[in-house]
């Protein structure tokens, strides 16, 4: 997580970040009762399974220069190599960190910055990509006690908070969203059509894969 102290300041870095950056990212940002906007906002970004983690970490994991049908041998392989090392030692110090979507460690700051920030009535969150729903590749499932996928998390965070109006607004289609003409009704459809939360789409590019 890091901290801004405009939202000028963080969307700036948002978009930044989108650029040719596969990992998915999150601004949080709030509107007080009063209507002004709050200084304070807060980013987020996707970190990859441990796994993944290795493989761009130690230069022996990497595969190359292989035949195409010696392509699964070497990615099996290559995973219990990878299992091996993670049952064994201790993830800290083989430097993994703990996985997760952007919006799941937003989630998980949540209450924290809005007591930090307080006297809130409206919050819009900033993604890069528009989140993962069940339908997709590699829906989030890093949050315990949480439903799995992003649309169903930010389903639940709004239905959590009913005071506030959450407006979730994305640059990018991202999984199967990505042919997709309508992606804001679709979404608000899956998250339960809940009346303090909306979807955004500001932007028409092509998606990344997520991280």
């Amino acid at each position: 997580m890091e901290r801004y102290n405009s939202i000028q300041e963080g969307l700036a870095e948002l978009k930044k970040r989108n650029t040719g950056n596969k990992k998915v990212h999150a601004l949080l940002t709030f509107q007080h009762k009063n209507s002004k906007m709050s200084r304070d906002c807060f980013l987020f970004e996707s970190v990859e399974d441990a796994g993944a983690q290795l493989i761009k970490k130690y230069d022996q994991l990497k595969l190359s220069n292989l035949q195409r049908g010696d392509i699964p041998a070497a990615i099996a392989a290559r995973q219990v190599a990878i299992d091996a090392e993670l049952s064994e030692g201790d993830p800290a110090e083989l430097g993994v960190v703990a996985e997760g979507h952007a919006e799941e460690f937003l989630i998980s700051f949540f209450d924290t910055a809005v007591a930090m920030v307080k006297d809130i009535k409206f919050v819009t969150i900033y993604l890069t990509h528009s989140p993962c729903t069940v339908n997709d590749r590699k829906p989030s499932h890093s949050l315990p006690g949480w439903p799995t996928s992003c649309t169903a998390k930010l389903s639940k965070l709004a239905a959590d908070n009913p005071k506030y109006h959450f407006s979730i607004v994305f640059m990018e289609k991202f999984g199967g969203l990505a042919g997709n003409d309508t992606p804001q009704a679709h979404l608000k459809q899956l998250s339960g059509a809940r009346a303090n939360l909306s979807f955004i789409h500001i932007n028409a590019s092509p998606p990344y894969e997520r991280a």
